[in-house]
Parts: structure tokens; sequence; C-alpha cells
């Protein structure tokens, strides 16, 4: 056998070699890009997971907080039933005011987002102060009450005014 022969032998067992080396580095690419791409996925799952369990403790935080306020609504919402000493409130308000005051409750009660209200018209006279100041006592006074309408008309006769008012007070 010749040099030449071995030369030969040699560099194709070199080029071999170099061949499967190559194959072999090209599959470890893959395979660790493969890895990678996993890795990956598996870190954004984990950041979603995370986001989604400080969201949750953020939530349960709020929902603590939440009953606090749900029993301070309770109190200062009536229950239906509750609306009974309602017309008391307004003649004892209008008596405080001197003025005269006749009410009765509206035909129905509107409930939207678990708020209920009664409507309800009220006819008062007096003179024009009293009024307001009456109409002011019943803005701050405990029940929750939107005016729909006011009308002031001057009575000629005697020189009072009586307001007619259309109202909702709400409830739970």
């Amino acid at each position: 056998m010749g040099i030449r022969k071995k030369i030969l032998i040699t560099t194709g067992i070199i080029l071999a070699l170099n061949l499967a080396l190559a194959i072999l580095l090209l599959y470890f690419a893959g395979f660790l890009n493969r890895q990678a791409a996993e890795t990956a996925r598996f870190r954004k799952e984990n950041k979603n997971q995370e986001t989604i369990l400080i969201s949750l403790e953020a939530l349960r935080r709020d929902s603590e907080k939440a009953k606090l306020y749900t029993t301070e609504l309770q109190e200062i919402l009536p229950t239906k039933e509750g609306l009974e000493n309602f017309p008391k409130e307004i003649a004892k308000l209008a008596r405080a005011n001197g003025v005269d005051a006749r009410f009765s409750f509206g035909d129905g009660v509107n409930e939207s987002e678990g708020l209920a209200a009664t409507s309800f018209r009220l006819t008062v006279s007096g003179i024009y102060g009293d009024i307001t100041d009456f109409l002011k006592g019943m803005e701050s006074g405990k029940y929750l009450i939107s005016f729909n309408k006011v009308d002031v008309a001057r009575e000629p006769e005697t020189k009072k005014y009586s307001a007619l008012i259309s109202a909702k007070v709400y409830h739970r």
C-alpha cells in the first residue's frame, strides 16, 4: 500500500468524521433551538400565571374592602319596608320648616343595577324661603332622593308659594 492510498484513506476517514460531526452538531443545534423555544413558552406561561395570581390576590383584597362598603351601603339605603317611616319623616321636616306638605307614593318601583327607587309626589305650600329650606332638608336627610321635577307657583291672594314635587327615594 502506497503512501498515496494511506493519505486518501486517512483523508476519507477525517472527512467522514467531520461530516458525522457536522450532522451531529446540526442535530444538537436543532434540539437546543426546540428546547429554547419550549423554555420561552414556559416562561411566558409562567409570567401569565404570575399575572393571574397577582390579579387574583388584588381581587381578594378588594373583595374584603367591598364587603365593608356593602355593609355601609346597606346601612345607608333602607329596605322597601323601611320606607314606611318616610312619609312621617317628610311630615316632621315640613313642621320643622313651617310648611304644609301633602305626600303620596307613586305607582311603581324602578330597579336597575341592584338599586331600587320608589317614586313619590309631594305638594308643599308656604313662604318661599321655608319651602327652599324644606327642600334642602330633604336633600341632606337620611334618605337618598332624586328630584325629577319641581314646579313652584305663587298664590296671588295669599302671597305664599306652592310647589309640586315629583321625585324618587332609593332603597334596597
